[in-house]
């Protein structure tokens, strides 16, 4: 009996020392400025969820977007919509960068500027340039109460030629199908981004229509609910009631004889 104890205790240290803990697959840095620990930008769930586990704040997490893993210390992560990881953040002093920053470092208070970063408040902040393309890094570090460091967060976003934004492509998807003009008519101004639109009947210069939308939405009407300009009678129109001024509806409907004009200012 002994004996098979003993051998039961070898192979119980001896699997124990083989294993892999968290704390070994988690090494204690901060890669400038897109890793900590083991968990950088653009790795999957699987990736990893094979070094630290399941997240610690339930699988999947209860009433949050962030994922939270236990290394040497805790790390949170946020995934994009195709499941790759887009932010990561940590508030353990277990993780630092080559050049010694870290969570509990103190920096300068009467510095504006500092290794990059820029002060505004009670953080600071920079951008960074990640791998090739348009991909950037956003850092921000956090200060307590205390004036240290109390949390470091890397963002990935993208510089696309439209504006930066925390997209997975700067592709833009195609604009929605253009809504049909009322009926019998043409549109003279496309709708906008508001909904925004003038149409009138085929038989209408839109150079008229334009002149009765100038009337109809100018000081001489605006407070009206009723205008006549270029042989057409406005009324403004909204919900299904004619009794409000032009400047509450920003809509109107005018009519001469089977002609039609319907202005719509967003």
């Amino acid at each position: 009996m002994l004996r098979q104890a003993v051998g039961l205790g070898s192979f119980v240290v001896f699997a124990g020392a083989g294993a892999a803990s968290p704390v070994a697959r988690d090494p204690p840095r901060i890669v400038p400025w897109h890793e900590i620990g083991n968990i950088g930008f653009g790795m999957t769930h699987a990736r990893v969820e094979a070094a630290y586990g399941a997240p610690i704040n339930g699988n999947p997490p209860h009433d949050t977007i962030v994922w939270a893993y236990r290394g040497r210390g805790v790390i949170r992560v946020i995934y994009g919509e195709t499941g790759y990881v887009e932010e990561v953040s940590t508030k353990s002093s277990g993780y630092a960068t080559r050049s010694g920053i870290k969570v509990g470092m103190r920096i300068p208070r009467r510095s504006k500027r500092w290794h990059g970063f820029i002060r505004h408040g009670g953080e600071w902040d920079r951008t960074a340039t990640y791998g090739r393309g348009p991909v950037r890094a956003y850092v921000q570090l956090t200060l307590g109460p205390s004036g240290a460091v109390e949390e470091i967060s890397l963002g990935r976003y993208l510089h696309c030629p439209w504006g930066d934004a925390a997209v997975a492509t700067c592709k833009l998807p195609p604009p929605p199908p253009e809504p049909p003009p009322p009926a019998g008519t043409r549109y003279c101004t496309h709708p906008g981004g508001p909904g925004n639109f003038l149409a009138a009947s085929p038989d209408v210069p839109c150079a008229t229509a334009r002149r009765v939308e100038a009337k109809v939405f100018s000081s001489a009407c605006g407070n009206d609910n009723r205008c006549d300009s270029r042989g057409f009678t406005c009324l403004a129109y909204w919900d299904g009631r004619y009794d409000r001024p032009f400047s509450y509806t920003h809509h109107a409907i005018c009519r001469n004889g089977a002609q039609r004009i319907e202005i719509d200012e967003g």
